[in-house]
């Protein structure tokens, strides 16, 4: 046997070691107790249970660190995609402001150009409107006119007149209704002298108006290819304030077949109006274009009746129809002395009325 404390051989029957001196039965019991099984649970005096908690909690740390961990890993992750998804809405906003900015001037440069094109559109539906409302006036003039010829009266004693200066007046109002009446140019510029009554309507506004020469034959044709635009605002046009009386100016000609327009004469026809004294009994012509005659160039002949108490007209018995106002009065030996302009009849009785033109300042 060997002694645990020094390690020498050492007699089993000793007490002692021979070496060290140590006991041998208290080698025998320190001997007996280490070949003891032994147990760390009672050595440390902790309990099983509490041991088996500790691990529980260590693992449960150690889960929890990993698990942190991940979710440090994706929260960076989606901070990342965050702050990326960010920046890419930015330049997206950015675009999106881009495209605004250009919409809206788009919008306006086709705001502007579809009010320039209104503009436009306007005037030339003004000027469609135009032609068209010249066009209903030729092609009413163009029925009107359609019987034709028609002779003039004449006698030893029918004056001499260039018949083309008294022309045919249609005009228009603003609901499309036509009326006729007669007119006499007054001047190699084609003034043209007529009744307020033929070219103005019920309020005294100015009517839209063309006027037809004849052909100054004897037996006198409307010339219907070929009508005359008049103007109410030239110089020296407008309406008479204190009688029934008005001029205006031929400015244009216009081809009634096709619409076309064409160059003004150099000179026009006309009739210088020569105011004078006359005498009960002269005899007087009216010439015109009257209803009763299918407004084609007329003439009637009468004498003059009577002078009207205030002296504005001369009355007659020579016929006065409806589209002989506004023509002309000529005595027998050729004075344009005034303008036929009503009638009245009554229990069979006639009298005619024309304007006289002393009492008005012509051109």
């Amino acid at each position: 046997m060997h002694c645990d404390n020094c390690g020498n051989l050492i007699s089993t029957v000793s007490v002692f070691c021979d070496s060290c001196g140590q006991k041998i039965g208290e080698q025998n019991v320190i001997l007996n107790s280490v070949k003891r099984k032994f147990n760390f649970l009672k050595f440390i005096k902790i309990p099983r249970h509490q041991i088996e908690m500790g691990i529980i909690f260590l693992l449960f740390s150690i889960g929890a660190i990993v698990a942190y961990n991940f979710y440090e890993k994706q929260q960076h992750s989606l901070n990342q995609a965050l702050k990326t998804q960010q920046q890419e809405t930015s330049q997206i906003a950015a675009q999106l402001t881009k495209v605004k900015e250009d919409t809206e001037a788009t919008t306006k440069q086709n705001l502007d150009s579809i009010q320039t094109l209104s503009s436009q559109l306007a005037a030339q539906k003004s000027e469609t409107d135009d032609a068209k409302q010249q066009a209903a006036l030729a092609e009413k003039a163009l029925s009107i006119i359609s019987k034709q010829p028609a002779a003039v009266s004449a006698s030893d004693s029918f004056p001499h007149i260039n018949s083309q200066a008294i022309v045919l007046i249609l005009c228009q109002d603003a609901s499309g209704n036509i009326d006729e009446g007669s007119g006499t140019i007054v001047d190699s510029s084609g003034y043209i002298l007529t009744n307020k009554h033929v070219v103005t309507d019920s309020y005294g506004n100015f009517l839209t108006c063309v006027a037809y020469m004849n052909d100054g034959s004897s037996l006198a044709t409307i010339q219907n290819n070929v009508y005359y635009t008049l103007s109410t605002s030239a110089p020296n046009t407008g309406l008479y304030a204190n009688a029934d009386a008005a001029i205006l100016q031929i400015v244009g000609a216009i081809n009634s077949q096709t619409n076309t327009t064409l160059s003004l004469p150099t000179s026009f026809p006309y009739i210088t109006p020569q105011p004078g004294n006359i005498k009960q009994g002269d005899s007087v012509f009216i010439f015109g274009y009257p209803g009763a005659s299918d407004f084609v160039f007329n003439a009637t002949k009468g004498i003059v009746s009577s002078r009207s108490a205030d002296g504005t007209y001369i009355n007659t018995d020579a016929m006065i129809d409806h589209g002989n106002s506004g023509g002309a009065a000529i005595t027998s030996d050729g004075r344009f002395i005034g303008i036929p302009s009503q009638k009245y009849v009554a229990d069979n009785d006639y009298n005619g009325q024309i304007l006289d033109i002393n009492n008005l300042n012509i051109p």
